[in-house]
């Protein structure tokens, strides 16, 4: 049986995220669908992270962990699980089979 964070996840289509100096949220801008949001900054990052190949979940962690020099401790995939659950009911990300 597949778990809810197996496979791939990607961006459902390009998307712009500004963010303004000294803020912790960040403007994310759908063209394709006119639709905007507005996320925190760990939310951009991940977005930022699946830019521009798709990857695992476990490979988005590895990354962010590496780019943040937070330990897996500090930040257990739990946490990344619950990001992608969040962008994915936003219709920002999508899973598809790996």
């Amino acid at each position: 049986m597949e778990t809810p964070f197996a496979g791939v996840w990607r961006l459902v289509r390009p998307a712009l995220c500004h963010q303004w100096d000294g803020e912790q949220l960040v403007v994310v801008f759908q063209p394709a669908s006119g639709d905007t949001h507005l996320v925190d900054a760990l939310s951009a990052e991940v977005l930022r992270l699946l830019t521009p190949t798709p990857q695992t979940a476990a490979s988005v962690w590895q990354r962010f962990l590496e780019r943040t020099g937070l330990s897996a401790e500090e930040f257990p995939l739990a946490r990344l699980q619950a990001v992608l659950a969040q962008l994915e009911q936003l219709d920002l990300i999508e899973r598809v089979p790996a």
